[in-house]
């Protein structure tokens, strides 16, 4: 049972981890705008607190896959928390999701996409 208290706490406090460290990277961008760091030195910085964070979210996500609902819930409760200390003030990102946002079309775009394809003749077909 004291395993499971610490599990759920440790799990909190990732989720508050990972929402900080968004937020440094945040940081670390405006600073970059700022002052004009090496490009070595912003690779490294930029690439290790990314794949901090990449790491930190599937690890999360791993936690709730256990299908543990109190875990799911300290998960959640951790990023809450977190975003509520570090990122309160940051701007919402405009696509779906934060994981997503580069890769999603928005509807504008989607829409100039399909009339490209239908003009070139293409065999595209709507669902």
């Amino acid at each position: 049972k004291a395993k499971f208290v610490a599990a759920c706490f440790g799990t909190i406090f990732a989720g508050m981890a990972l929402e900080g460290l968004i937020a440094v990277r945040r940081r670390l961008r405006d600073k970059e705008r700022t002052r004009t760091p090496s490009k070595m030195e912003f690779f490294i910085c930029e690439g290790f607190t990314y794949g901090l964070q990449t790491a930190l979210g599937y690890f999360l996500m791993l936690i709730a896959m256990t299908f543990s609902s109190p875990l799911f819930a300290c998960a959640v409760i951790g990023l809450l928390i977190g975003h509520l200390i570090f990122n309160l003030k940051a701007p919402v990102p405009e696509g779906p999701t934060p994981c997503c946002e580069g890769t999603s079309l928005t509807a504008d775009k989607q829409a100039d996409n399909e009339e490209e394809m239908d003009q070139k003749g293409s065999n595209y077909t709507r669902l």
